[in-house]
């Protein structure tokens, strides 16, 4: 009787043995899959946390990028602007110039002109004078032959009788 208490103590000792492996395995396997889930957790938070930093990373270039190609393109602008001034002002400056020399031209030409009018003016009047002089030297020619016609044609006349 006593060895088969034993035995039933023994019996009994070992299913509570195998009872207290099964519940530390089982306990042992649910930390694992904890362990597993933590680590797939965190695995996922820290591949998020790059993908996010990547992300940040990629809009901040692109915007690096497009406000380098707006000051890019500003830059250009500006020069075309400054370019397009430049040949406005060489323009203008050229198109004063020529109107300075053409008013310079029409002066020069208003002078001749004038000179041109001026010398007529005087020769016309130089001629006037001339012919004035002449025909007053004829009329005084004029005067002097009647009165020596007057006068000899009175002595003449007597000579005749």
């Amino acid at each position: 009787a006593d060895a088969r208490a034993a035995e039933a103590k023994r019996e009994a000792e070992e299913a509570a043995q195998r009872e207290l492996a099964r519940v530390q395995d089982e306990q042992r396997r649910i930390e694992e899959q904890q362990r597993e889930q933590e680590e797939r957790q965190r695995r996922k938070m820290e591949d998020m946390q790059r993908q996010m930093e990547e992300k940040q990373q990629r809009q901040m270039e692109e915007m690096q990028r497009s406000q380098r190609e707006a000051e890019q393109r500003q830059k250009q602008k500006m020069e075309e602007m400054k370019r397009m001034a430049d040949q406005q002002a060489q323009a203008k400056r050229e198109e004063a110039a020529r109107q300075k020399e053409e008013m310079e031209m029409k002066m020069r030409q208003q002078q001749m002109e004038m000179e041109m009018k001026q010398k007529q003016q005087q020769m016309e009047m130089e001629r006037a004078q001339m012919e004035a002089q002449m025909a007053m030297e004829a009329k005084k020619q004029e005067m002097q032959m009647k009165m020596e016609m007057q006068a000899g044609g009175g002595g003449g006349g007597g000579g005749g009788g």
